[in-house]
């Protein structure tokens, strides 16, 4: 007997497909949990990981105190490493999981579809049928985007555990070439230090021969290794004048020459001057110095009669000195006017001193004009003027000087007076004078402030700053004087002066007053009134002290 199958009613249906719904709703609500729970999981591991990042990279700027730290640190990554590999695995169990849910509710939806088709096609069953079909076509759209959403999360923990790992990798072959560097570093160290060593032998031995250099020369200044060149009998040869000296170079190197008090009367006596490489080359007739073998290295003339007891004995002449780069040169000191401690760093054979050249090689009474340009970092207390009419200093007309308020390196001893900025009346030249003295009348001017060099706006104070340095002069415009008064706080440029060198408007001259006047003997243009007297040459020499 054949079997009549039992047929379920609408209603039966209707209560079978809401269960399946329900059963779908829930694992949907079960996969969405799973997913953010594997999601906290990730960024958990991201942050740990990055945060261990930046601690390697932090422990890399200190690899020589922490570098077993770092080894330890890149252990701990390889442990996380590993711990994010086991989470991986149980993703991907997870997913085997979300798979077979998936498949089962495919099923589900399958036997829900079969039971829905024995329904008659009334409407009331229709609509039921839709509703289910709706519902069934969501659930699987949401099914669908949370295994895409989770096959979207699995990729970008895959790519931050491929980044990390290349990181580690970064970081342990940056370790590796900081031990390297390490080492360079240190063996340079020891190479530094064996060659500081060599240097610092190295330069006793040079102290040793200057030594014994000095030495020598005191020797010869004494006369100990001169006797074949005795001057009782007249062996070295005595000149008439400064034209009369033969060229100096390397076939008259050593020649010695006796410049007479009737030649030489600057210095007020006899002097003996030899022909000497100065520097690679750079033979220049110079003064044999005859101190007695006192100490001649310094930075200036004035360091050198600092102990009391050598102001009274070092006489004017060529001294050894350091310059601003700390290397040797032969300088003129005059030791004996207002205390001495003069260092001569210009000459002049003309008023017009824009013409006026920087040079390298050293300033003496015997060279040719210029200013040094191996001094700019000298610091300036005192800066002095000394002009005469001809080439002697015994027809001196002008001396004087300028005592700093502030001190100030040579090659800033000209300021601006743009916009007035430096008080002089709007003129470049040298301010904030504390006063000035006039060494040739014996009196001090109090209210001295500034001597006016140029107009502004040319920039002629860098112009003349650079003189002092490597850079060389360039110096604008027609204007340029040095000049003091005995009464007011301004002299120089269109300015009264009681005595001015250099040139106004283009008119050149050297003007100077009476021995001790006061008054004003200089006008503009070099227009001399009260007495003054005036003419267009002259020579002038230029100390710092």
């Amino acid at each position: 007997m054949a079997i009549t199958p039992l047929k379920r009613s609408a209603s039966t249906e209707f209560v079978i497909c809401i269960s399946c719904l329900q059963t779908t709703k829930l694992q949907v609500r079960n996969l969405t949990s799973d997913l953010q729970t594997e999601r906290i999981k990730s960024q958990n591991v991201s942050a740990e990981l990055k945060e261990t990042i930046v601690n390697l990279q932090t422990d890399n700027l200190l690899l020589k105190q922490s570098l077993e730290t770092t080894k330890l640190q890149v252990r701990n990554l390889t442990s996380d490493l590993q711990t994010e590999r086991q989470e991986r695995i149980k993703s991907q169990n997870v997913s085997a999981e979300l798979k077979e849910t998936i498949v089962n509710l495919q099923t589900d939806n399958l036997l829900l579809k079969q039971s829905l088709e024995p329904l008659s096609d009334g409407p009331t069953q229709m609509l039921l049928r839709l509703f289910v079909f709706l519902v069934l076509q969501t659930t699987k759209l949401q099914v669908r985007n949370l295994t895409s959403d989770l096959q979207t999360e699995r990729i970008k923990s895959q790519n931050v555990s491929a980044e990390l790992k290349e990181t580690i990798v970064n970081l342990q072959t940056d370790n590796l070439l900081l031990k390297q560097s390490l080492e360079t570093t240190k063996l340079q160290v020891r190479n530094l230090t064996s060659d500081l060593q060599t240097e610092r032998q190295e330069r006793i031995k040079s102290q040793n021969v200057s030594a014994e250099l000095q030495e020598t020369i005191v020797q010869i200044q004494r006369g100990n290794l001169l006797s074949n060149q005795s001057f009782e009998t007249g062996v070295v040869d005595s000149v008439s004048s400064i034209d009369d000296l033969p060229s100096c170079g390397a076939s008259t190197r050593g020649s010695i020459r006796l410049l007479p008090v009737s030649v030489n009367s600057a210095l007020r006596r006899d002097a003996f001057i030899i022909c000497a490489d100065l520097e690679n080359g750079k033979f220049q007739w110079i003064e044999v110095m005859t101190n007695g073998g006192i100490p001649t290295n310094g930075s200036s003339c004035r360091e050198l009669i600092e102990p009391t007891y050598l102001s009274s004995v070092l006489p004017d002449g060529l001294y050894n000195l350091t310059d601003s780069n700390m290397d040797s040169v032969t300088g003129y000191c005059d030791m004996t006017t207002d205390g001495g401690g003069w260092l001569l760093i210009g000459k002049s054979f003309q008023p017009n001193v824009l013409n006026l050249d920087s040079t390298s090689d050293p300033v003496t009474l015997t060279s040719g004009q210029g200013w040094s340009n191996r001094f700019p970092s000298i610091v300036v207390n005192d800066f002095r003027v000394q002009f005469a009419n001809s080439s002697s200093m015994e027809d001196t007309k002008g001396n004087w000087y300028y005592h700093l308020a502030r001190p100030r390196p040579l090659a800033q001893l000209f300021t601006s007076g743009l916009f007035n900025a430096n008080g002089c009346e709007g003129k470049d030249g040298i301010t904030d004078i504390e006063y000035t003295v006039d060494i040739r009348g014996g009196t001090r001017n109090n209210n001295h402030r500034c001597s006016a060099f140029q107009d502004p706006g040319s920039n002629s104070f860098n112009g003349i700053n650079n003189c002092f340095t490597s850079t060389g002069c360039s110096i604008p415009g027609d204007d340029g004087s040095f000049s003091f008064h005995g009464q007011n706080a301004i002299s120089g440029q269109d300015i009264s002066s009681t005595a001015f060198f250099g040139c106004d408007d283009n008119n050149c001259c050297a003007c100077w007053g009476p021995n001790g006047g006061q008054e004003t003997y200089c006008s503009n243009n070099c227009i001399t009134i009260n007495g003054g007297s005036k003419q267009s040459s002259g020579y002038a020499w230029f100390y710092v002290r």
